[in-house]
């Protein structure tokens, strides 16, 4: 089965925050939804030195928790504000229709970064380079 990899994305960078919740299903009580959202921060490239280079741009990332993996318990378990992961994931847009102050009915469109996988890295001085934790 071939995979469609047009709208994933691989993003390295500094957690801001971790957060994990719960909630319940509303047509069946016994199930729970599980998933983690993190903010990343990215590293804008400019070309300038690193001492001139402090600009960040930051993503919302949400992780949920699958039948087969629980990658949003694993991911809030496992990772802290401050460290550095490179996260795999897909965009999906969500599309929803609004009514304006004056009843005007206008259609919207977000972009959201769900995330399923996520590695723990470290700058390797010597190598000069992001290695995986293990």
């Amino acid at each position: 089965m071939a995979t469609n990899k047009t709208n994933e994305f691989r993003l390295q960078g500094r957690v801001g925050y971790v957060e994990i919740k719960y909630t319940e299903n509303k047509t069946n009580s016994d199930k729970v939804t599980v998933y983690t959202t993190i903010n990343l921060g990215v590293r804008k490239t400019t070309g300038l030195s690193s001492e001139e280079d402090k600009n960040w741009d930051n993503f919302f990332i949400t992780f949920f928790n699958t039948s087969t993996n629980n990658t949003a318990e694993r991911l809030a378990d496992s990772v802290k504000k401050g460290d550095y992961i490179r996260v795999v994931g897909k965009l999906s847009e969500n599309k929803y229709e609004i009514t304006t102050e004056n009843g005007e009915k206008k259609e919207k469109s977000e972009i959201q970064l769900i995330g399923y996988g996520f590695k723990k890295q470290r700058y390797d001085e010597m190598e000069q380079e992001w290695v995986d934790l293990v």
